[in-house]
């Protein structure tokens, strides 16, 4: 059952197997979301694991920063 779970956490990037993002990609994805006043999202990201560091890699680099800050700024405009 663990080898099952290790598996499936390897193929989500989220496994002991994750390889860190090299320190000049992310530089790279933090300035885009600094950009847009997102920059917050890192705040802790030293403070991750290697698994930890690639798994929020993988997820904020399949996202658009500036189209979440306009929405988000859109959406906060009518209330």
């Amino acid at each position: 059952m663990a080898a099952a779970v290790e598996n499936t956490l390897t193929k989500l990037s989220l496994g002991s197997n994750a390889a860190e993002p090299s320190p000049e990609a992310v530089a790279d994805l933090k300035a885009k979301f600094e950009l847009v006043g997102q920059g917050h999202v890192f705040t802790f990201y030293d403070d991750l694991s290697v698994s930890e560091k690639a798994a929020l890699f993988k997820q904020l680099s399949s996202m658009d920063p500036q189209r979440i800050s306009v929405s988000y700024y859109h959406y906060n405009a009518h209330f």
